[in-house]
């Protein structure tokens, strides 16, 4: 799995269970998906290179701190998924239009044909680590379907007004974002 952000600067690899990150400052790093988590199966870096979001086949989502010091390489977030994900992708924020984070989401893909997200004002600043009763108060919500085929990729546009999706069967979809509804 590759992944780049912030313009190239910021590179991540998976393979198993390992993270490996080339942040903006050219350091690199090495994270293990932890104890009991499974092998990394959908990567995505942040636009901004601050934050990698990462699933794994034990139906889990865990989004990674790269930018802050006292927080470097620490999970941020942690929440389960109802089915195995396939992709993730970080949409809106900044670029189209908020103040900083405000109505950014962190999307994940999953085996069924939905996308779920959170918004990351949910996600940062961070929880703790695992499935603490604080987690589980912050669970990812339905926010597209795709009738039940299996979505291979999922990206938004630079300009975060939309997704868009393509499934095993060859369908491509466009979605206005965040309102939802096809364009396509």
């Amino acid at each position: 799995l590759l992944s780049a952000g912030c313009g190239g600067a910021v590179l991540a690899a998976a393979a198993g269970r390992r993270l490996a990150v080339r942040c903006k400052d050219g350091s690199c790093m090495a994270i293990d998906a932890g104890e009991g988590a499974g092998v990394f199966i959908a990567l995505c870096v942040h636009a901004s290179g601050d934050f990698v979001a990462a699933a794994t086949d034990d139906k889990h989502v865990s989004v990674y701190d790269l930018a802050r010091p006292t927080n470097f390489r620490r999970v941020v977030y942690r929440a389960p998924t109802p089915k195995r994900a396939s992709a993730v992708c970080f949409a809106g924020g900044a670029a189209a239009g908020a103040a900083d984070d405000e109505g950014e989401w962190l999307l994940v893909a999953d085996k069924w044909g939905d996308v779920f997200g959170i918004a990351m004002t949910e996600v940062w600043p961070p929880c703790e680590v695992g499935l603490a009763p604080d987690a589980e108060s912050r669970p990812l919500s339905l926010v597209l379907g795709h009738c039940c085929s299996i979505i291979g990729s999922l990206a938004a546009s630079p300009c975060g007004a939309a997704l868009a999706t393509g499934d095993r069967d060859g369908r491509c979809r466009l979605t206005a974002w965040p309102r939802g509804g096809a364009l396509n």
